[in-house]
């Protein structure tokens, strides 16, 4: 992930160039119209199928690119359930520790700056958008298997007596810090888990903590799996969390 697009570019120029070089000096040519020059004949005709296709691909690029494309994202999606796998054991050994802390800021702060470090400035901004999003993925995984081997976990949250009154719609209070992507980040993580935020509500922005606070409105059943694993994320990865409210 570390080789920049124009690390790539260079390293096939070079890779043409040094071609044109060798054949040069064997004598082979390297155009056509250097073979045309030599007497050596041509191993496609004028309006043969491969010419046709040549031309065809240099007036339309975009079905060879679209096929490039769809090559890495297959390579992709291979390293990134393999990724998820690591996840997987990384969370196995939380419950085994006893621990449900999956965010850690220190680690995700290293892993951006250390996978940043040599990417092209004209794409950093872009790519570290997508690294944040593979590793917020990560982190909603191993809530929902801290989840699912221990939904007592539940039980720990401010408010969570709640989810035994009816109710579609969850109204819950969280302290995070006042940093940029701070609340883009739970509003992409309501989103991610399939619910929709209704309402938001300033409710203290504390210059001396530096902490911002807000209501949100979430419309969803706290009744259900999903909606107990989004509630439990949202109270670790917040300062402070409660459940306000759940109503029709």
């Amino acid at each position: 992930m570390s080789e920049t697009p124009s690390t790539k570019f260079k390293t096939a120029a070079t890779t043409a160039e040094t071609a044109a070089t060798e054949a040069a000096a064997t004598g082979v040519p390297s155009t056509a119209a250097e073979a045309a020059a030599a007497g050596v004949p041509s191993t496609a005709a004028a309006g043969s199928p491969s010419t046709a296709t040549e031309t065809a691909a240099a007036a339309d690029p975009m079905p060879a690119i679209r096929a490039n494309i769809d090559a890495t994202d297959l390579l992709i999606r291979d390293l990134l359930i393999r990724r998820m796998g690591y996840a997987h054991q990384v969370a196995e050994a939380k419950l085994a520790a006893g621990s449900t802390t999956v965010y850690r800021e220190d680690r995700e702060v290293s892993i951006l700056e250390n996978l940043g470090a040599d990417v092209d400035e004209d794409i950093r901004i872009e790519y570290l958008a997508v690294v944040r999003k593979i590793l917020e993925a990560s982190r909603m995984y191993q809530y929902g298997l801290l989840y699912d081997w221990n939904d007592s976990v539940f039980e720990d949250i401010k408010g969570h007596e709640l989810a035994e009154t009816p109710g579609n719609h969850l109204v819950v209070r969280l302290t995070r810090k006042d940093v940029p992507n701070s609340m883009s980040a739970i509003l992409a993580m309501i989103g991610d888990y399939g619910y929709n935020m209704e309402w938001m509500e300033l409710v203290e922005v504390n210059a001396e903590t530096k902490t911002v606070t807000f209501d949100l409105t979430i419309a969803g059943d706290l009744s259900d799996t999903n909606m107990k694993k989004l509630v439990f994320q949202l109270s670790k990865e917040t300062l402070a969390f409660e459940i306000l409210e759940n109503r029709a």
